[in-house]
């Protein structure tokens, strides 16, 4: 079967429950700055480091 297809990279997974737990709300704008230190901690290469989706559909902001 298609098993592959559903699987999530578990640093991917832990990344994205960090950016959960640390993102800043400035009015409707939503953020999480990922620095040099936070990719190397997940072993983030950088074009892993920029799902910015995460953090759509949370209250009422407008942009993230």
């Amino acid at each position: 079967m298609n098993y592959d297809l559903g699987k999530r990279d578990e640093r991917k997974v832990k990344f994205a429950a960090h950016v959960l737990l640390n993102y800043k709300n400035e009015g409707q704008v939503l953020y999480f700055y990922v620095s040099k230190k936070i990719q190397k901690k997940f072993k983030l290469k950088d074009n892993e480091a920029n799902d910015v989706g995460i953090l759509a559909n949370i209250g009422d902001c407008k942009i993230w």
